[in-house]
């Protein structure tokens, strides 16, 4: 009997960046012990760990999905890296003004009503860049939205929409966050995936799911962030 793992045509995406990060993690334990041994230094070759995120915002890239927390960590990979690597003339902290520079661009293109592009069947993007963002909504409204936190917080508070959890399809909420943090709440007896790589920061899943309940599944990187998704009974503990 032939075992079909993954839809036809479609790219596994999470899959890939399973692999990147799991063979970074190989490598890491195999220069620690060469270190260990005394038959190398480490440091001089751990300097270089940036290369983590842009692999992994290249491979975000090609889905036309991620597309935009893809160029975020191929960006933050490649300033890290060269910061690392000493072939910036100024250090990374006297950059951080480029984020404010950022941020007053995206006010003032939204002032004129420019809006960053929406995803085909959800809602549109959550940003939270420099603030906190506060949104609820039933679980139609989150399918295939983006989740995006740099510099700020994403408060997600998902309540059920009433459709039935046996048959319905998993509710996919892509992730990115960045020196920010992410909450999200989810109706109780949901089932949580979480499919995100955090990388110098910390996924919090706090939830039991019913046997037919429904399904949300999280996909995304945290980086030097943090996010936490607990059930609504969970709220208050």
């Amino acid at each position: 009997m032939e075992m079909q793992l993954t839809e036809p045509g479609r790219p596994v995406i999470g899959s890939s960046i399973k692999l990147v990060v799991g063979v970074f993690v190989f490598a890491l334990g195999v220069l620690l012990t060469l270190d260990n041994l005394d038959f190398l230094e480490a440091g001089r070759i751990l300097r270089y760990w940036p290369v983590l995120l842009v692999a992994i915002g290249l491979i975000k890239l090609s889905d036309r999905t991620s597309r935009t927390i893809g160029a975020v960590s191929l960006a933050a990979g490649l300033l890290l890296l060269a910061r690392n690597a000493r072939w910036l003339p100024v250090s990374i902290g006297s950059l951080w003004p480029l984020f404010l520079i950022g941020a007053g661009l995206m006010i003032v293109m939204r002032s004129f009503g420019y809006t960053l592009p929406q995803r085909n069947g959800g809602g549109g993007d959550i940003w939270a860049v420099l603030s906190t963002r506060k949104v609820t909504g039933d679980a139609r409204d989150f399918g295939n939205r983006r989740v995006v936190a740099l510099l700020g917080g994403a408060e997600i508070e998902i309540t059920d929409d009433g459709t039935p959890g046996a048959g319905a399809e998993p509710i996919v909420l892509d992730v990115f966050a960045m020196w920010g943090g992410i909450h999200i709440r989810v109706p109780s007896g949901w089932d949580v995936v979480g499919e995100t790589v955090p990388v110098m920061g910390g996924v919090d899943i706090k939830t039991r799911g019913a046997r037919r309940g429904r399904t949300l599944i999280v996909r995304g990187a945290v980086l030097m962030a943090g996010m936490e998704i607990k059930s609504m009974e969970a709220r208050a503990q």
